[in-house]
């Protein structure tokens, strides 16, 4: 199967919207982005293990019905760095195009899930911290 079938490429709005090459700060954004790939090397290279959690992107895999993981950033570096720069750099660096909003790539908290066939699923958290925080925001309101 041929894989732009299951992935979205990316086209040029999207290269301009999130730091494309084509943009008037480009040599920043790349700059910016190329620390974050220096500082982060030990946290590519390191085993992405079974029910780890990691902060990063995902790209969602409609033929399989799930969540693939492009690119993930250390934690570490995820504080360092501007959420714009991070954005940026999960997007560019990404060995598949990720799920992007009108801001850029959605940054989510992931759970790993190593299928049988060797591929890195995700399972997306960060939906859950949501609805938890909406929950307590309303009682912590009524009990006011």
């Amino acid at each position: 199967m041929c894989v732009s079938r299951i992935y979205e490429q990316p086209d040029q709005s999207d290269m301009d919207r999130y730091g494309g090459y084509d943009s008037e700060n480009s040599d920043d954004t790349d700059s910016e982005c190329e620390n974050i790939f220096v500082d982060d090397l030990h946290h590519l290279d390191m085993e992405k293990e079974n029910s780890n959690y990691f902060i990063g992107c995902y790209a969602n895999n409609i033929y399989r019905n799930l969540y693939l993981l492009p690119n993930t950033i250390s934690v570490k570096s995820f504080m360092k760095y501007s959420f714009e720069t991070v954005q940026n750099y999960l997007y560019h660096y990404s060995v598949i195009k990720p799920v992007c909003m009108e801001n850029g790539p959605k940054v989510e908290i992931m759970k790993i899930k190593l299928l049988a066939d060797m591929t890195l699923s995700v399972v997306l958290k960060t939906f859950w911290l949501r609805i938890i925080q909406r929950r307590w925001k309303y009682i912590f309101k009524q009990r006011q």
